[in-house]
């Protein structure tokens, strides 16, 4: 759980290492797949640089 949080406030330093999310199509939102985890997170421009703002975690069920 430790690696999982690491990659998040990695995130904060690298906001556009993320993917886009394909369903949303929207650049300032962003996802890290992590295992079974899928983080999004949205990249905000403020005073010409990217911040990270609260990310979502969310367990991906790969069973289905």
């Amino acid at each position: 759980m430790e690696d999982l949080f690491s990659a998040v406030e990695r995130s904060a330093d690298f906001p556009e290492s993320g993917r886009m999310v394909p369903e949303l199509g929207s650049p300032r939102i962003r996802e890290l797949i992590f295992g079974t985890y899928r983080v999004i997170y949205s990249a905000k421009d403020q005073h010409g640089y990217k911040r990270v703002r609260e990310p979502v975690v969310k367990f991906l069920d790969r069973t289905c």
